[in-house]
């Protein structure tokens, strides 16, 4: 799964986030992927991560912005 993280740094509020990681519907429970390649965050680039395969319906991506500011993300998933 790739990421895009927006940052408009110097002309708006986005910025790339703290953090963000994958995670996965089970059931009614949400638990993060086994991921086997680190989350990064660097801006205006893709950001790959792979993870141990799951079978589910939903996936969720959950990211930690930074204090005051919002967040774009373009995402795309493979499968």
């Amino acid at each position: 799964m790739s990421t895009y993280w927006y940052d408009d740094t110097g002309t708006g509020p986005c910025r790339v986030p703290q953090s963000w990681r994958v995670l996965w519907l089970d059931g009614e429970m949400w638990r993060p992927v086994d991921n086997t390649t680190p989350y990064e965050v660097a801006a205006d680039q893709l950001n790959t991560t792979t993870f141990t395969p799951v079978r589910a319906q939903h996936l969720r991506v959950e990211a930690v912005l930074r204090p005051g500011y919002s967040g774009g993300l373009f995402l795309l998933a493979m499968t």
